[in-house]
């Protein structure tokens, strides 16, 4: 079969992508689509815009007779480069004309004839989204409901509404003064009645919310802090015990606290109330990963008492802190009188009594305290407000047909409002923690977990602070502005099933981001959602929302609990999955490829601990299947590309080594005439080819912790190739076999990099697999030296080692000089370079980094090379610090040496040192 080449077989610019997708992951950067909806692990937008665009036009070198020279197609992929580089702009929707530049080239390359970008596991929509923003038709689809509103109000709603003039009333006094483009006439009418039901829902539930006295002055409530409680088991106490995390309520001067205020009697203790003090407590918190312990009387709570009482419903809660705001920052104040009989005299008209799914203990784990329906995630105020928004906005409908809107206009604001309600509840909940260091209500859904929270932040609903009414449409408001483009027109978006898929013609281009085997509950996490979004929209979409709940059984994750245990659930995955790309297959455009995202440890907010090495983490269920479905339906994979998903500042600040990145596999079907080949050739041909796509990983600065998932791609892109590759006792080499032995030929290909190293490095990197940083006995230093051909003194000449009293160990960076000058030392060696920069990056940040950089020169950058292999000595023992120093400083490094360049030259440089 033959095919024109796409850039993305040959070429990207990664750093330019991964940049953009790491800012498009960090929270605070403003109006953003991803607004519209909470959805799970969502897609970079910038990646998902770069990888559409790149499978949809030539590689230059498809076209020799254009581009007969290599100097020219690697000019004509700078263009190509440069209009990825605009499409990864920050604030791209200001940018409009690049749109259009993108447009032109697609059209272009196409021929005129463009396929229909087709994701069957759409989630939260980055894909089609982008695909209808570069003018594509498009065609969305998920099993999930919840999805599927995601996707309808991206590429459906918004569209068929482009350009609209407002309809309210206010909007006369505008008219002549105001452009309505794209998506801004909508979002004027969203705020306009958004703000109606604000008002309408004070003057009927305003009284629960009422003002506290601070002094002489009167304030509106910010939010108030509420603690769980259960009865102490102490016979000798029997207090009402708190169950709180930390009874601080700010960590800004002159910070603030909590503190129980303890009445002793012969009968026992009782706790009278709570007072607000400034300054640190005595007692931090009261729980811990065991239990709690009673602040009356010190009794060790253990977690299994806690739980019967909250199964019992006897698990209670007490007001302990109210927050308000004169206009000068934040004013923490004791519990006023009236304020918790108040919420608690709630009486909602509805709430949502459907059970969660108790039986998934990994994502839920407020069910054993006793909180297993939706209703009892949230106080009785909660519901009320919620309940009472969702029945404004049935009432707004009607109004904005009065005020002059069409049907399907009145439908498209309501079903705005009901998603605004929805980013409301999922802040507006009791288990919401107050953030006592940036002074704010956190959401439900920080992570992909119903968690079990102890003392919960309430925000003021009808206020005007995160987590209120008010800020959540408005917020919805600012977003529907910037999604559409003036390429988008009104495109599908529907409930299916991926795995039915049938086609009658070949003009798809599929681009998806599949489920990642177990790793995220899409229903079960979604039924949050979906309960309120079912009570708001059921009348409007009767279809898609005629289930009590989210379809479970058909979805393709391998939950065991639905299905009998792993073995059940891996069958039901893998026929999914196999199901899936076979079906897939008939439908590709065959002038492009299907590209594939997949990452199995996610990290979209939510640490997660690694159950196996990650040099192993190919052998990982996940990929297997993944792989399999791909081989198995008949597809090779052509080029794979490891693109940033999780946030830069997240993974250096906070220090996690859970995988950064994307792995995206573009396939083309595989020739039906593939030839086989026998275990002993796929390993020749894996030892010729791995090396060079090892060195182009390190060199896009791929995480360390990402490259084993990295090197699957093209390794498994040799096993692809190919129709069978025969075992010796003549059957077919499994996946599983092939990823065993991708695996061994990375870690053997790591080990010959250590030829590059100099001798003294060699010998630190052998010493630090046995020693770590701790100190060792000379006479093992010595003989090590001597294999290595050198000496300990040597070693202690070039500032590698320590030794003394019969000892030697490596220099520990806490104890490298700060001010270390490379250009005069007599002897720089890799170690001492890539120690020094981790030391700088730790204490100074990346200019700091930078400055030490811009000495070295380009003779640093095997640094870089040397930090893979530290990387993996780390993870392989364990020593998670470690990795963690080296994964940072190669996910930095980019930033380094463009902070470099920008440093001036007054710092002494050196042409060359010497190794």
């Amino acid at each position: 079969m033959t095919y024109t080449k796409k850039l993305i077989e040959v070429a990207l610019p990664l750093d330019i992508i991964n940049e953009a997708s790491a800012y498009d992951k960090m929270p605070g950067i403003g109006a953003h689509p991803k607004g519209i909806h909470h959805w799970w692990a969502r897609l970079p937008l910038p990646s998902a815009r770069a990888i559409l665009f790149a499978s949809l036009v030539d590689d230059p070198s498809a076209h020799p007779d254009i581009f007969p020279t290599e100097e020219s197609q690697v000019a004509e992929r700078g263009r190509l480069f440069e209009i990825i580089h605009k499409l990864c702009q920050k604030k791209i929707h200001t940018k409009q004309e690049v749109f259009e530049e993108a447009y032109q080239e697609i059209v272009k390359h196409c021929n005129g004839k463009l396929p229909t970008i087709l994701d069957p596991f759409a989630g939260g929509g980055s894909i089609p989204l982008e695909g209808m923003r570069l003018g594509l038709p498009v065609q969305a689809s998920d099993l999930n409901p919840v999805a599927v509103l995601i996707n309808k109000a991206q590429i459906e709603l918004l569209p068929e509404f482009a350009n609209q003039v407002p309809i309210n009333p206010n909007i006369q006094s505008k008219i002549g003064f105001t452009e309505w483009k794209l998506g801004k006439g909508l979002a004027e009418d969203l705020r306009y009645y958004g703000n109606w039901i604000n008002e309408e829902a004070k003057k009927r539930i305003g009284h629960y919310y009422p003002k506290a006295k601070h002094g002489k002055k009167e304030s509106n409530v910010v939010a108030w802090v509420w603690s769980r409680t259960v009865k102490c088991p102490n016979p000798a106490c029997g207090c009402d015990m708190p169950l709180i995390r930390s009874f601080i309520l700010s960590k800004k001067k002159p910070n603030f606290y909590s503190r129980p205020i303890i009445e002793r009697t012969f009968n026992g203790n009782i706790i009278t109330g709570y007072e607000v003090l400034q300054g640190i407590p005595e007692v931090k918190g009261t729980t811990n990963r065991s239990g709690a312990t009673c602040v009356c009387c010190d009794e060790p709570v253990r977690f299994p008492y806690i739980r019967e009482e909250g199964k019992a419903g006897r698990i209670k809660e007490v007001l302990i802190a109210t927050i308000i705001n004169f206009g000068r920052g934040k004013t923490y104040i004791s519990p006023q009188e009236g304020h918790s009989e108040l919420a608690k005299s709630a009486k909602p008209q509805w709430k949502p009594e459907f059970l969660m799914a108790i039986e998934n203990k990994r994502n839920f784990q407020s069910p054993l305290y006793g909180i297993d329906t939706f209703d009892k995630v949230f106080t009785k105020r909660q519901l009320l407000g919620l309940s009472t928004l969702h029945e404004f906005i049935g009432k707004a409908e009607s109004k904005i047909i009065s005020d002059g809107g069409i049907v399907d206009y009145a439908k498209s604001i309501s079903t705005l409002l009901v998603m605004s309600a929805d980013r409301m509840a999922d802040f507006n909940n009791a288990l919401c923690r107050w953030n006592s260091g940036n002074e704010k209500v956190m959401n439900l859904y920080g992570r992909q977990a119903v968690p079990m929270v102890w003392d919960f932040g309430e925000a003021n609903l009808l206020g005007d602070t995160v987590g209120a009414w008010k800020t959540c449409y408005e917020y919805v408001a600012d977003c529907v502005e910037v999604i559409l483009t003036v390429k988008s027109t009104k495109q599908s978006a529907k409930q299916f099933n991926a795995s039915k898929y049938s086609f009658s013609d070949k003009n798809y281009l599929i681009s998806t981001d599949p489920p990642y085997y177990n790793n995220i509950a899409y229903s079960d996490l979604s039924d949050f959602f979906y309960v309120w979004l079912r009570h708001g929209l059921q009348d409007k979409y009767p279809e898609l929302l005629s289930t009590m709940l989210v379809p479970k059984m058909e979805e393709l994750i391998a939950a065991e609990y639905r299905f009998g245990g792993p073995e059940g659930a891996k069958i039901h995955f893998e026929d999914g999955f196999k199901e899936t790309f076979k079906n897939l297959k008939q439908g590709i455009d065959d002038r492009f490829p299907l590209t594939v995202y997949y990452a199995f440890k996610q990290d979209e907010g939510e640490d997660i601990e690694d159950e196996e090495s990650t040099l192993e983490i190919g052998l990982t269920t996940g990929w297997e299947t993944l792989l399999e479905g791909l081989n198995s339906a008949g597809f090779q994979i052509i080029a794979t590309w490891p693109i940033k998903a999780s946030q830069k500042w997240r993974m250096v600040a906070m220090g996690t080594n859970s995988l950064t990145s994307y792995i995206v596999l573009a396939c083309r079907p595989r020739p039906e005439n593939a030839p086989s080949i026998t275990r002993r050739e796929y390993l020749q041909i894996l030892k010729r080819e791995l090396p060079k796509a090892i060195e182009v990983l390190q060199k896009s600065n791929l995480a360390p912790v990402d490259m084993a998932q990295a090197t699957i791609g093209p390794g498994m892109g040799i096993y692809s190739r190919f129709d069978k590759i025969m075992e010796q006792d003549g059957t077919p080499m499994s996946v599983r076999t092939a990823l065993s032995l991708i695996n061994k030929a990375l870690g053997e290909i790591l080990a010959e990099q250590e030829g590059d190293f100099d001798t003294e490095t060699r010998w630190a990197l052998a010493w630090f697999e046995q020693n770590e940083f701790a100190a060792g006995e000379f006479g093992d230093a010595n003989a090590l030296a001597l294999a290595k051909n050198t000496a300990v003194n040597a070693l202690v000449h070039s500032g590698v080692v320590k030794s003394g009293a019969g000892k030697v160990q490596l220099i520990p960076r806490s104890e490298l000089s700060p001010t270390w000058d490379p250009t005069r030392d007599n002897k720089v060696v890799v170690w001492e370079i890539t120690q020094h920069l981790i030391k700088q990056l730790q204490e100074h940040g990346e200019i700091g980094a930078a400055k030490l950089y811009k000495k070295l020169g380009s003779t640093a950058d095997i640094a870089r090379e040397l930090a893979y292999h530290l990387f993996t000595v780390s993870e392989k023992k364990g020593w998670t610090q470690e990795a963690q120093a080296y994964n940072s400083l190669v996910l930095s490094w980019n930033q380094i040496v463009a902070e470099s360049y920008n440093i001036k030259d007054s710092i002494s440089t050196q042409g060359k040192l010497d190794f």
